[in-house]
């Protein structure tokens, strides 16, 4: 699998020190798995990676560590890593999971590939007024292929919005406000129209930055 052959295949994290509110949240994860050995990843985050995500039920807020990707189990490296915002209600993979499985994914950017003839051309985008912002996805606990559960979350995308559309034409589904966040990972209810209509292009100024022409970076 090639992180530029589908939308939104790979994010990133600021380091140690570069955004409080990152910091936070992983102080938070690494508190809560520190028996486990389990180390917080900084950086690009790409598909299988262990990552930081946030759910909520009855106004208390969980930081989790999920896997990035649902298995599919057809091939070694076969992966479900995004979930089509339009048609959430329609499939049978997400459709339960919109009710009470609901999560929101921190980041500080994320990575889309433009074709440039052969090539392909790295961007880094973001919000262009926050380090830190939230995704939307959702979540399921399967089992893997040793027998072990292990939980894992998908990156629901909708169409790219002006800006975006320059580069790729679907973006993640990032909320402009804090209380869209709060609402989407709440899982103690379900409004289906309410949600549906946090699925939508983000609204304000992205930064694009252009990072180098590669075919397989």
């Amino acid at each position: 699998m090639r992180e530029g052959d589908i939308m939104c295949g790979r994010f990133m994290l600021l380091s140690e020190g570069e955004n409080s509110e990152i910091d936070e949240i992983i102080r938070n994860i690494s508190e809560k798995y520190k028996n486990q050995s389990l180390v917080v990843k900084r950086g690009d985050i790409y598909p299988t990676d262990l990552a930081p995500v946030v759910t909520k039920q009855n106004n208390d807020k969980n930081f989790q560590l999920f896997k990035w990707g649902f298995p599919l189990y057809k091939g070694k490296n076969s992966l479900l890593i995004n979930a089509r915002g339009e048609t959430l209600e329609e499939k049978i993979t997400f459709k339960d999971l919109l009710r009470t499985k609901r999560c929101v994914i921190p980041a500080s950017a994320f990575y889309e590939w433009k074709p440039m003839g052969k090539n392909k051309n790295k961007y880094l985008i973001k919000p262009q007024a926050k380090d830190c912002f939230y995704m939307a996805g959702l979540y399921n606990t399967f089992i893997d292929l040793n027998d072990q559960p292990i939980t894992c979350f998908v990156i629901i995308t909708t169409a790219a919005n002006e800006q975006m559309s320059s580069v790729h034409d679907r973006m993640p589904v990032i909320f402009s406000k804090p209380e869209e966040t709060e609402i989407w990972m709440d899982n103690s209810f379900y409004d289906f129209k309410l949600l549906k209509s946090l699925i939508r292009p983000y609204e304000e100024k992205l930064s694009l930055k252009a990072e180098n022409i590669s075919l397989f970076d």
